[in-house]
């Protein structure tokens, strides 16, 4: 009995050093090995399951989960019309010539789009705002946006008359504006508020569209003058992956170092097939299918449907493969295909760059005032320029009015 009292003390104490010091010769304070992410844990009879670590990683922006964006290229035939759609936001981009505005409206409810946000006309040709009138009397419409350019055509004057009746006064972008559908952002590229053309496809508006990683570019029937001023400024981003090919793939809209800008991967032309003016063009067809671009066309597909997710770009038909021109090119006397109407001489300006030393050029006529490296400035009327060599704080004492350039942010 003797013997057994002496030894159940031993096992006590044996007991509390074990717990003390662990049975791995560890001591207490050594924080637990981190067990590898690829570690499967198996409970089996010879342990008992523990809790499992969990892992918490920081959400990047490319992982958000953006709302679909939907871009529909609208078969309008030969014009212009694209709805998109971003959540519970919707914009349309032109609406065809004025036999497309009752279509473009029951395909607009058949999207289940009940208001707008935005109604963008690109520029007044037929072709382009003839059936927004309908749109604009049909449906709710946030705002409506258009370039600083009017027309004499009966569309662009059934247009103003719709946006009276409705009570919409719309506003004139400019270049740098920025705005948001849903997920998706955009900002205007051109053309500036500043200016006028002597052809209203250079006043064409032009917008960049992105959804997380993926980007559009809409460029109305901007001709080679305004697409060198987008190439040449340093501050706008036109590398995108989808491009609205210029006006309807024409030839006196294409320049090669646009499309080297742009470097599209996809690209979608809206003309109508046997047209008259024999779009698109073999330059603009050659230029794309040498690129490797994928191409589809309403005058082949129909109607195209672009999804995007913010990581990748699904379309709803395959790319065309015939690579085919227009086919009712219209031929001068010695056969040699040509436009019409042609492409107007681009009105440019051109006055002096500044002398070194000035720190602002201001424009009296718009009230804006810019860097002297600014691209605008050489398009500023030589009797509205006025060059300074002053403090910003000082021009704004001399000329309260003044607004920056949204394009050089002086």
């Amino acid at each position: 009995m003797k013997k057994f009292s002496k030894v159940v003390p031993a096992i006590i104490i044996l007991c509390i050093v074990g717990a003390l010091f662990g049975g791995n010769g560890k001591s207490k304070d050594e924080p637990p090995k981190e067990i590898p992410r690829d570690t499967v844990m198996v409970a089996s009879n010879d342990f008992k399951p523990t809790r499992p670590i969990i892992v918490v990683e920081k959400e990047t922006e490319n992982d958000k989960v953006l709302s679909k964006l939907e871009v529909h290229y609208i078969d309008v035939g030969q014009g212009d019309a694209t709805l998109i759609k971003c959540g519970n936001e919707a914009m349309i981009v032109d609406g065809g010539n004025e036999s497309k505005g009752t279509a473009i409206q029951l395909y607009l409810k058949k999207q289940n789009i009940k208001s707008l946000k935005y109604v963008v006309a690109t520029h007044p040709d037929a072709d382009h705002v003839g059936g927004l009138d309908v749109v604009i009397y049909k449906f709710d419409c946030g705002q409506i946006l258009i370039p600083n350019c009017e027309s004499n055509t009966s569309s662009f004057h059934q247009l103003q008359q719709s946006m009276k009746a409705k009570g919409y006064t719309p506003h004139v972008v400019d270049v740098g504006e920025k705005y948001t559908l849903g997920d998706a952002k955009i900002e205007i590229l051109s053309p500036s508020a500043e200016f006028t053309f002597s052809d209203t496809n250079d006043s064409s508006i032009v917008f960049r569209l992105d959804h997380g990683n993926n980007s559009f570019l809409f460029t109305g029937d901007v001709t080679i003058p305004p697409q060198q001023a987008l190439i040449y400024d340093p501050d706008l981003d036109i590398d995108v992956d989808v491009l609205k090919v210029p006006h309807h793939g024409a030839a006196t809209a294409y320049i090669k170092g646009f499309y080297d800008e742009v470097s599209p991967k996809y690209a979608v032309i809206s003309c109508g097939k046997g047209n008259r003016y024999g779009h698109p063009r073999k330059e603009v067809l050659n230029d794309l299918k040498g690129r490797g671009t994928k191409l589809f066309r309403t005058d082949e597909q129909g109607t195209i449907v672009a999804l995007s997710d913010g990581k990748s770009i699904v379309f709803s038909s395959e790319p065309s493969e015939t690579w085919l021109p227009g086919d009712s090119a219209v031929a001068d006397s010695s056969g040699n295909t040509i436009e019409t109407p042609t492409t107007k001489g681009f009105q440019h300006n051109l006055s002096e760059a500044p002398k070194a030393g000035v720190t602002y050029v201001y424009n009296s006529n718009t009230k804006k005032f810019h860097r002297p490296n600014c691209s605008s400035v050489t398009d500023i009327k030589p009797t509205n320029r006025v060059d300074l060599t002053c403090t910003r704080e000082e021009l704004l004492a001399a000329y309260p009015s003044a607004k920056p350039c949204k394009r050089c942010n002086p």
